[in-house]
């Protein structure tokens, strides 16, 4: 594993910095002076901007890169000084000054002398040091300070121990910056493997989860034994891009109510349903799946019964719907339609649906058919929600999943519709990014603001 982990890092984060000088060193030597706290390389913080460095010290960059952070340490250390970078990697720019070297090497094993380092800076790179040599780089760093000699390290901490299924994903190392390196530079390279052409999921951890919502709304997770599941696989780069900045913008994930439309034993909306929830799931996105058992038909006296005061506030607190019901006798199924009968308020005309995004997919026992996603689409409209242009619709859905009993027999079988659900619920993601912003102005209409200020004027005449 560890010596895998080399490998991998060396050649993507070679790669990176060979192909991305264009656009990074350049940056940087044209604005060092005024713009140290920008971030142009592959990492996590700027310790050169905390470090305190003075003029005539010797500055150690343990694993450099494209060599930035050791250009701004040069810059700060004088022609006094010294600048040094280690990096495995083959590909590393020089600095272009007399009084900054890299030196192509190993953080756990450093060829210079004890006690000859003033200052070490680490950029986001001791974390990529495989578990059993982390010990052995904290062991070379005390040995190359000097007396009274500092260390500033920018660098990501785990708040408890990672699962196995995180550790021991290769992808998880390197996967971003694959991506940074193919879209920054239209130069011929060297072809990146394809299983980390693609970014860690966004999902949710546990411990950032709230335990009561995880039991209750999220029945499609799996165990941790599943970093290999398909759904891990897939490749959602911009998608993964475009949700990633904006929880990094917004903080919020985007919040999103999944419905479908069966009470059976073994639904197959149901587990459709799951199936796109572990997609959106990993898109960064908080899904909550409201289960329908229990749900009254809808009538006049049950506006208070605790199922329905439930579907609501999710509908309320959600940014975006994805509906999922099978097709019966031609069009969708009575219990889904009999969760939408409850949404609408009894109060005022503003639907609590207004301006959300809207997913729709259905499931066939037989051919495949449109009639249930045509309704959906035709109830999505009337519920004043903005349905994204694809659709899924599965055909002889059953054939889609292994055999009950079987394993995995609550796992959609690869296919072209397996594929389109793919498609959907990554574009209803692009679109609820798009939209949420500006959810409020779809509740701003004319004959509403109207008819809100007929009654307050009537009001008023009343008490006068």
């Amino acid at each position: 594993m560890s010596g895998d982990t080399y490998n991998l890092v060396q050649s993507c984060y070679g790669f990176v910095a060979k192909y991305s000088d264009n656009i990074q060193h350049r940056e940087v030597e044209k604005n060092c002076a005024a713009r140290e706290g920008k971030n142009l390389g592959l990492s996590c913080g700027r310790p050169v901007g905390f470090a305190n460095m003075k003029e005539g010290e010797t500055v150690l960059d343990l694993g450099s890169g494209s060599g930035i952070d050791v250009l701004l340490a040069a810059r700060k250390v004088g022609r006094n000084g010294q600048a040094i970078g280690i990096d495995m990697t083959k590909n590393i720019q020089k600095a272009g000054l007399s009084n900054a070297k890299i030196i192509e090497a190993n953080v756990n094993c450093i060829p210079l002398p004890d006690s000859s380092i003033d200052c070490i800076i680490n950029n986001c790179v001791i974390n990529l040091v495989p578990a059993t040599d982390k010990e052995a780089v904290f062991k070379e760093i005390d040995r190359l300070l000097k007396p009274g000699g500092r260390v500033a390290i920018g660098d990501i901490l785990a708040r408890k121990p990672l699962p196995d299924t995180i550790t021991k994903n290769m992808a998880l190392y390197v996967g971003r910056y694959s991506t940074m390196a193919c879209s920054a530079t239209a130069q011929p390279g060297p072809t990146i493997p394809s299983f980390i052409n693609k970014l860690p999921s966004l999902a949710m951890s546990e411990s950032e989860d709230d335990a009561n919502i995880r039991r209750k709304y999220r029945p499609f997770l799996l165990d941790d034994g599943a970093s290999d599941d398909w759904v891990n696989k897939l490749e959602l780069t911009t998608a993964m891009e475009m949700a990633a900045q904006e929880l990094r913008q917004s903080n919020n994930r985007l919040k999103v109510l999944v419905l479908y439309g069966s009470l059976r034993q073994r639904s197959y909306s149901r587990l459709v349903a799951l199936e796109a929830s572990r997609i959106l799931f990993r898109l960064g996105c908080d899904v909550r799946v409201f289960n329908p058992d229990g749900l009254p038909v809808k009538n006049d006296t049950d506006h208070d019964h605790p199922k329905v005061q439930e579907l609501r506030e999710l509908s309320k607190w959600s940014d975006g719907h994805v509906w999922i019901s099978p097709e019966q006798h031609g069009n969708l199924t009575a219990v889904f339609k009999n969760q939408i009968d409850w949404i609408p308020l009894t109060t005022g005309s503003v639907r609590p649906t207004q301006g959300r995004t809207l997913a729709i997919a259905q499931v066939c026992g037989g051919s495949q058919s449109f009639n249930a996603v045509n309704s959906l689409r035709i109830l999505g409209r009337w519920m004043r929600m903005f349905t994204i242009p694809n659709q899924s619709s599965i055909p002889k859905a059953y054939t889609h999943f292994p055999d009950e009993g079987q394993p995995g027999d609550q796992r959609l079988l690869p296919s072209g519709n397996r594929d389109r659900l793919v498609d959907c619920m990554e574009e209803f993601v692009k679109y609820t990014i798009l939209m949420r912003p500006h959810l409020e102005l779809f509740g701003d209409r004319f004959s509403e603001r109207e008819e809100k200020r007929i009654k307050e004027m009537k009001e008023r005449a009343k008490h006068a």
